[in-house]
């Protein structure tokens, strides 16, 4: 039978599917992967529900505790297999469309579908950066990549986007070089830019302009206020944007257990400037639309902010081998380098705005084309693997 079957793993891959379906032109399946999922904030049915996608649950409930002892890991693995190899047989796709391939269910999905002769997809998800695994991750993710392909086995996350996919789409030349240097072949990848993209610009057409007092949204990261270096941080962005004027918004991160109120108490009760703090209600873009700067560590948000000409600061320091120091080269964005350049930079974004031919320039590296037509790009892509031809 030729359809397709999509495995969206979190609210994101949600979005990014619903952008493709729309163009697609052959049958498919949503796969709801709620019952194998451990962590809440990676429910998925919720959003499936709002946007009205049909959708079809695994049969058992069975999920892997990453805490828990390797043994009890290995498991629960081998009941997943179980549960996923079963819905694989019923289901018979031509094309098993994944986001994700370094966890243990895409593993599973990857390994069992190339012993019954279908074809796998994966579809980039979110940013690629060149030194994700160039230090402490390292040892560890290629250890799990070794389990995977020499054992059989994959209970901890490996190298994105080295798990065995008949094909990959990538947004752009940026990720496709990164996945290149890691041993991706070239004819294995195809540049098709971000499907969930296709709206956004008729979206940034109608942005607010932000007027009056600066104001600046602080995406944060699940680090937030865990860990004494974000602390920190956070309270000199605050007192840094209390000086100078600027009204700060910190939105936290939606897969974060905090919610406003500890943050609040973590800024202090001597605090001269409070920020607004935010967590659910207005998404991300909704909120940037009506604000004049994006901070943060390493998001996608960066591509946003940029597609609606808003400022972009990067705080590199906190943010490891997820920095994106590589964007520098483009002069689009600031980058916070030392915990004592805070106010010097956000100085430097409120004198000194980036040209938007800069801005221009990475967006068109990051996701290839903004016009609109990415799902439709790759809806094709899917219909030719699963052999319906339209």
């Amino acid at each position: 039978m030729n359809k397709a079957v999509f495995l969206p793993m979190n609210t994101n891959h949600v979005l990014i599917a619903s952008a493709i379906i729309k163009h697609l032109n052959t049958d498919y399946e949503m796969l709801c992967h709620d019952r194998l999922c451990f962590g809440t904030q990676y429910l998925t049915e919720g959003i499936l529900q709002e946007l009205q996608i049909p959708y079809s649950h695994f049969d058992k409930r069975c999920a892997i505790e990453p805490t828990a002892p390797f043994r009890g890991q290995l498991v629960s693995y081998l009941g997943i297999r179980k549960i996923v190899r079963r819905k694989i047989l019923s289901s018979l796709p031509a094309v098993v469309v994944l986001f994700v391939d370094n966890d243990p269910i895409s593993h599973i999905i990857i390994q069992i579908t190339k012993k019954m002769g279908i074809k796998t997809l994966l579809i980039q998800d979110g940013l690629i950066r060149p030194d994700e695994y160039s230090s402490k991750q390292a040892p560890r993710a290629k250890a799990a990549e070794w389990l995977q392909h020499r054992m059989g086995v994959a209970v901890r996350p490996a190298i994105y986007g080295k798990g065995g996919c008949t094909a990959v789409v990538v947004n752009g030349k940026i990720a496709y070089e990164i996945l290149r240097k890691r041993g991706i072949s070239e004819a294995d990848m195809v540049i098709l830019g971000q499907p969930k993209y296709d709206d956004f610009m008729k979206e940034a057409a109608s942005k607010i302009t932000a007027t009056g007092q600066k104001r600046y949204l602080f995406a944060a990261t699940k680090d937030l206020i865990r860990g004494e270096p974000h602390i920190r941080f956070l309270r000199k962005l605050v007192e840094g944007c209390g000086r100078l004027g600027i009204s700060l918004v910190v939105k936290i991160h939606p897969r974060s257990p905090e919610k406003p109120a500890d943050v609040i108490k973590v800024i202090g009760g001597n605090a001269k400037h409070f920020p607004e703090v935010i967590k659910e209600g207005d998404d991300t873009v909704s909120v940037l639309k009506s604000c004049d700067a994006i901070i943060t560590l390493s998001s996608t948000v960066i591509l946003e902010a940029l597609m609606l000409d808003r400022e972009a600061l990067a705080v590199h320091y906190l943010a490891g081998d997820q920095n994106l120091r590589h964007y520098d080269k483009y002069g689009a964005i600031f980058a916070v380098q030392d915990e004592d350049d805070i106010v010097k930079v956000l100085q430097e974004s409120l004198r000194d705005k980036k040209p938007y031919k800069c801005k221009a320039a990475l967006l068109e590296d990051e996701l290839f084309s903004l016009d609109g037509q990415a799902g439709c790009r790759v809806a094709k892509i899917i219909e030719d693997m699963a052999g319906s031809y339209c």
